[in-house]
């Protein structure tokens, strides 16, 4: 892409032929890299963030696209977790599209 294109045009061929150019590379695509984790990270919040439990799947369904989405979060914050428990329960319960007795039912259930 564009930003790649920058970096191999703003470095001179001369300076990665010496001993150590291929660090400063490495280092210079670094930085373009790290924005691009960040933009990973945006995109698998925001996946995560809209993501409901549709009429025609199942609760199993759902719980593991549930759990697939929050991984990736957790993954691109490199194995930090993004949520404490209850407010990830709390997020699971919301998306699954329950009904209002379903939620009460649940939340009678749940051990605090």
């Amino acid at each position: 892409g564009k930003p790649r294109t920058a970096v191999a045009v703003q470095l001179n061929p001369e300076t990665l032929a010496v001993e150590g150019g291929l660090d400063l590379l490495v280092k210079e695509m670094d930085k373009l890299f790290l924005k691009d984790n960040t933009q990973q990270l945006f995109c698998a919040i925001d996946a995560f963030e809209k993501f409901k439990r549709s009429k025609s799947m199942s609760m199993d369904e759902y719980i593991a696209e549930f759990t697939r989405l929050y991984k990736c979060v957790v993954e691109c914050r490199e194995g930090k977790d993004s949520y404490e428990d209850g407010i990830l329960a709390y997020k699971m319960l919301m998306q699954a599209e329950l009904s209002v007795e379903d939620q009460r039912i649940v939340k009678a259930i749940a051990k605090p």
